[in-house]
């Protein structure tokens, strides 16, 4: 198992639930996730991990992992090349705005023809 499918997967997470794709604010059991990405359990087992190391999700031994709530609301949850808490991240808007998606970013994050994006950039502060 190559960094790079960990990677994607743990991105892919991110993504799912910062769009709301998951249900109840829980995500699917390890053996599903390993089934829906075609990898193996120890896979998602890092992936989770990372996702726990950066406060994105806690889990409960025999009841599942969830979505932490209060990482929700936070502009910064994942750094990759620090990966920092998002407890120890700040962030400055520069500009925020509402785009219209071309065909790639529409297959990047599952959007139907008619669903808008906001593009932002901001500076991050680390520590």
């Amino acid at each position: 198992m190559t960094a790079k499918k960990t990677e994607f997967i743990v991105t892919d997470l991110i993504s799912k639930i910062f769009q709301r794709k998951t249900i109840m604010d829980k995500l699917p059991s390890q053996r599903e996730l390993a089934e829906i990405y075609h990898v193996s359990r120890f896979t998602i087992q890092k992936v989770l991990g990372r996702l726990q190391s950066i406060g994105l999700i806690y889990m409960t031994q025999g009841d599942g992992t969830y979505i932490n709530k209060k990482a929700l609301g936070h502009p910064m949850v994942y750094n990759s090349l620090t990966e920092v808490p998002y407890e120890e991240l700040y962030s400055k808007l520069l500009y925020l705005k509402q785009i219209e998606p071309n065909a790639e970013l529409r297959r990047v994050f599952n959007l139907e023809v008619g669903e808008t994006l906001w593009e932002f950039r901001r500076i991050r502060i680390v520590r």
